[in-house]
């Protein structure tokens, strides 16, 4: 059986205008749930110092 899991999932909730971000998965499920919202900023983990402010997705 070819198991794929995802380090990071990131959804974008367009009804709440909000970021739900999943990482490590472990046991079918992430051990880390983050939900960002408008007033926040974000970052890929791979470029930490390149942060957006999230309400700039939703103009």
């Amino acid at each position: 059986m070819l198991k794929i899991r995802f380090q990071t999932i990131e959804l974008v909730n367009l009804t709440r205008q909000l970021l739900e971000v999943y990482r490590e998965p472990e046991n079918r499920t992430y051990q880390q749930q983050q939900i960002i919202t408008e007033n926040q900023r974000i970052a890929p983990l791979a470029f930490p110092e390149l942060t957006v402010h999230f309400s700039t997705i939703f103009g």
